[in-house]
């Protein structure tokens, strides 16, 4: 069973990004797409929340002791962690994250179309000239890479400001927040269910509702729909990196010709069992590559690597186009 989920912000998002420090104040800029395991985290929660196996206290939620086993089995016992597999319960896998627009499906790319890669140098064919990062790098989203259906992303993301006072501080210190609005896009994604684990679920529930994402619980309407087929990847650019990429290789040297990257820092939040009680840790920030990345000529190894993460690809991530 595949569904697609749409995610339509009701207010200004924020997901936790960059923050610049200038004397007694400060800018936090907010990343314009949540994380695969953010969606994550909101889909097993939201499962949890309609199967009636979650409950709402004082200090937040908590599942109770006589829907433990039954709760494990819906969304799996642990929570992810990069470095070991994890079950996932009813949840088979999740797709990457793309754009909907009027039911198209937007990934994001590179706009290399007057580039030819040759003898070593990526050529700009236009201006016929090697290609320079600074002047050519890009970053559009397409209706399945169609050259016809391309969009920039100053038409997709509107960033909003709020200035404010930091009330704690022992001076006047000032904050400036930079959250973001989607201009007639929503956020969307495919998750495939087990039928098989599902059928423990007579009263299987999974409909349309209001979720909140991230750490400030930016609220968004989530939408539900039937999906025929996962995505076909057939359709995407060679060696294209078609979500964010998690890689211990350097994309350097002889692991690949040449590539154009960009790195971002990804953290996340997993529980570790203390006595009765479930704590939040902190994960050590680790740098992944966004999706719209591309690899030209890249061996064997780098790739049988990335493809090695099967415990990421099961939540949309590490999925390259080869």
């Amino acid at each position: 069973m595949i569904k697609l989920i749409t995610l339509k912000p009701l207010k200004p998002y924020f997901f936790g990004g960059e923050i610049t420090f200038n004397d007694d104040s400060y800018i936090a800029y907010s990343r314009k797409l949540p994380q695969q395991t953010t969606l994550l985290g909101m889909l097993r929660k939201t499962l949890l929340l309609q199967n009636h196996l979650l409950t709402r206290k004082r200090k937040g939620y908590w599942i109770d002791k006589e829907n433990d086993e039954l709760a494990k089995k819906l969304v799996g016992e642990t929570s992810f962690d990069i470095k070991c597999n994890f079950d996932l319960g009813v949840i088979k896998r999740i797709s990457p994250l793309f754009l909907v627009k009027n039911g198209k499906k937007y990934f994001k790319r590179l706009n290399l179309d007057d580039f030819e890669y040759k003898d070593e140098i990526l050529w700009n064919l236009k201006e016929n000239r090697a290609y320079n990062p600074k002047d050519d790098y890009e970053e559009l989203w397409g209706y399945f890479f169609s050259k016809n259906d391309r969009v920039k992303e100053s038409e997709i993301f509107e960033s909003v400001e709020q200035i404010g006072i930091q009330k704690e501080s022992e001076k006047k210190g000032y904050y400036k927040k930079i959250s973001y609005k989607l201009k007639d896009f929503e956020f969307g994604f495919l998750v495939e269910f087990d039928e098989e684990r599902l059928e423990e679920f007579k009263d299987f529930t999974f409909k349309d509702d209001i979720v909140e994402l991230g750490g400030e619980r930016s609220a968004f309407k989530m939408k539900i729909a039937d999906e025929s087929e996962w995505l076909n990847y057939d359709e995407f650019e060679k060696h294209s990196f078609i979500s964010d990429v998690f890689c211990k290789e350097p994309l350097k040297g002889g692991n690949v010709d040449f590539a154009i990257t960009r790195d971002i820092s990804f953290g996340y939040l997993y529980t570790k069992r203390k006595g009765d009680r479930l704590v939040f840790r902190k994960n050590e920030t680790v740098y992944i590559y966004e999706k719209g990345s591309v690899l030209f000529n890249p061996k064997d190894n780098l790739l049988n690597h990335i493809n090695s993460f099967k415990n990421l690809q099961k939540i949309g991530m590490n999925i390259i186009k080869e």
